[in-house]
């Protein structure tokens, strides 16, 4: 079914750009298209501001998308143009495509008269350069990554350069997804006072056309947002479930005569998690909806469950120091090995580097879980002697953690 044309956005500067997204944003479902991809998943297209830059960080962002910038080992070849230098080929809003960083210095210095300063005691320093992403959920290949740079040149001409701003886009194909990367000169170059506003309803409306442009070159997308997708709110509560079924689990293994479990670090992940689903289950429901407000209800019942009574705290504690004397243990024993006497064989370098990254990495989980016995405790109704014990144990552990550490170093 081909899509129907999203709400253009006319402007995205000032009262009437805020209009423009509002009426996007709240006309969705006035299209048959959205309503159709809603309720039938499809592949989601991506449009977002990653970052705001000001000064020297902007020429960073035009450096880093057209990989002018040094790059890590591990980056993909940026390619050189034919007079020898590096970067990726990209466009400016008028269609001139460039290469190197001569290019990208001649760029920044004609887009540096528009940055205004900050203003002394502003709390809020000026916005130079935004760095935007659109992105394609579809398989990376040479003819996908065109239509998408097809699709992305066409958008930003319709909704950015119309309206007089400036920017460079770039195609970067080194993920799974091929993706366009632009930098925009905030600073409108028509009307001087004006600056770009994009917030989350202008980002809906370019999403939508972004989709739509995509749809009409072969690439099946969508733009819809999570709130509306009933699948979405399906994966919180199989995370609700996942996480209850966890804790029921969780309490068995805590009846038992001698659990041999780590379990305050099962209460740290499971309180993780909890974090992770109420911010899903903002993003998939209204604001003061009733489907919001049961969801949120639910979690909270879970919430309460991960606080333990004073009567199991005492117990819960003593697990989680046989797991920290465990790892202490093993500690120890690394960091033995490390210091061998002289006569004995040594290490190799890469051994050597392999144990030290295990000796890190038990002290940081056994920390963790120190600081969150300490919590516990302190919360916990537990008598204030018995109390008072288990800080002091908690205590001499830390420190032969410290003191075991700071030898293998």
């Amino acid at each position: 079914m081909p899509s129907e044309p999203a709400n253009k956005l006319e402007s995205l500067h000032g009262r009437r750009g805020r209009r423009d997204g509002q009426k996007a944003f709240k006309q969705r479902f006035h299209s048959p298209a959205y309503v159709e991809a809603v309720t039938a998943p499809k592949p989601q297209a991506l449009v977002k501001i990653v970052s705001q830059a000001r000064g020297y960080r902007a020429k960073a962002v035009m450096e880093y998308i057209s990989r002018t910038a040094n790059q890590p080992e591990h980056a993909a070849d940026p390619g050189l143009n034919q007079d020898g230098e590096k970067g990726l080929q990209f466009e400016d809003a008028n269609g001139q495509t460039c290469q190197g960083q001569a290019a990208i210095d001649k760029k920044y210095e004609a887009w540096k008269k528009d940055f205004e300063r900050a203003t002394p005691g502003s709390k809020r320093p000026p916005r130079h350069v935004a760095h935007m992403i659109l992105s394609a959920s579809t398989e990376n290949t040479a003819a996908n990554s065109r239509k998408v740079l097809a699709a992305a040149r066409q958008v930003l001409q319709e909704h950015l350069n119309a309206q007089g701003y400036d920017y460079i886009l770039v195609l970067h194909r080194d993920t799974d997804k091929p993706h366009v990367h632009v930098a925009i000169n905030n600073y409108n170059q028509l009307e001087k006072k004006q600056k770009l506003r994009l917030n989350p309803p202008e980002l809906f409306a370019l999403r939508m056309a972004f989709a739509e442009k995509l749809n009409a070159l072969g690439i099946e997308q969508a733009a819809t947002l999570r709130r509306d997708r009933p699948h979405t709110l399906d994966a919180v509560e199989k995370g609700m479930e996942k996480l209850k079924q966890r804790q029921d689990w969780y309490k068995a293994k805590m009846r038992q005569a001698a659990p041999g479990l780590d379990a305050l670090s099962q209460r740290r992940a499971a309180a993780k998690k909890i974090v992770a689903l109420k911010a899903e289950i903002k993003e998939a429901t209204l604001p003061f909806s009733p489907l919001r407000k049961e969801a949120l209800a639910k979690l909270r019942e879970l919430d309460k469950a991960l606080i333990l009574p004073a009567a199991d705290i005492g117990k819960a504690v003593e697990t989680t120091f046989k797991k920290i004397q465990k790892d202490h243990g093993q500690l120890r024993a690394f960091a033995q090995d490390l210091a061998r006497p002289p006569g004995t064989p040594r290490l190799t370098y890469p051994q050597q580097l392999q144990r030290r990254r295990a000796i890190e990495k038990i002290r940081d989980r056994a920390l963790a879980n120190i600081g969150q016995a300490r919590v516990d405790i302190m919360k916990s109704e537990v008598p204030h002697a018995q109390k008072s014990a288990m800080l002091q144990k908690l205590k001499a552990l830390e420190r032969g953690f410290g003191r075991d550490m700071g030898r293998s170093l």
